[in-house]
């Protein structure tokens, strides 16, 4: 059974250095105390993989060894990038750690339970060597004393899948990355060309940090 480390085959490692080329003209390159790319990306149940460098009809899952190194690849590219829809099973996410090596960290959160969560959680996976952790870790959970107190056309219950925020530190700066649902909003004080200021940027999916430039190839649902 072939492994995610091993050599793929001559047609698949043709297409992994064309998307390493098409990511490299379309994304910025990483730059010591100028740039930090961020992304965000909802893998469709990112979970369990087929151990074939190409799965047939057969198979379930579909996601095979091809897929996640294309996976990796594109997450190779970024300095800290929030996954949705990742599953309890996590066999394709240790997968993709593997092969991005021990400069890499993970922050995972716990399955949310329930029908309407879907068994989903979150990974945070980040370049050790451009961000560290700052410490922060924390989700939004409304107390039952403050449900029975909101409007009622406003909130009702629970998040169904709980908002999620981590924290990290460049430069001497700190970034709040937190996602609920489908949706990311970065607010950060970040030294940018040398001058100090608050920004804060929505970055839905698809969309992409304007001040860096970024268009993240194939990022989206899939």
């Amino acid at each position: 059974m072939p492994t995610i480390t091993e050599q793929p085959p001559a047609d698949i490692q043709l297409e992994l250095n064309q998307l390493r080329a098409t990511l490299t003209a379309e994304i910025p390159a990483k730059r010591l105390e100028q740039n930090l790319l961020i992304a965000t990306w909802n893998i469709r149940a990112f979970g369990d993989i087929t151990r074939k460098w190409a799965s047939s009809a057969n198979d379930s899952p579909k996601r095979d060894l091809h897929a996640t190194r294309c996976i990796t690849e594109i997450i190779s590219h970024f300095d800290v990038i929030a996954v949705q829809e990742v599953r309890a099973n996590i066999r394709g996410l240790r997968d993709v750690m593997r092969l991005l090596g021990n400069d890499w960290g993970l922050i995972l959160t716990d399955v949310n339970r329930g029908d309407a969560g879907n068994g989903e959680r979150m990974a945070f996976i980040f370049d050790t060597r451009r961000v560290q952790l700052s410490g922060l870790a924390c989700e939004l959970v409304v107390p039952q004393e403050q449900l029975q107190s909101i409007a009622p056309d406003a909130l009702q219950r629970q998040f169904a899948r709980t908002p999620y925020a981590v924290g990290f530190r460049s430069g001497g700066s700190t970034v709040c990355i937190g996602d609920p649902a489908h949706f990311i909003r970065i607010e950060c004080q970040a030294t940018h060309s040398r001058t100090q200021g608050h920004r804060a940027l929505d970055v839905g999916l698809g969309q992409t940090d304007q001040r860096l430039r970024t268009k993240p190839a194939g990022i989206g649902r899939f």
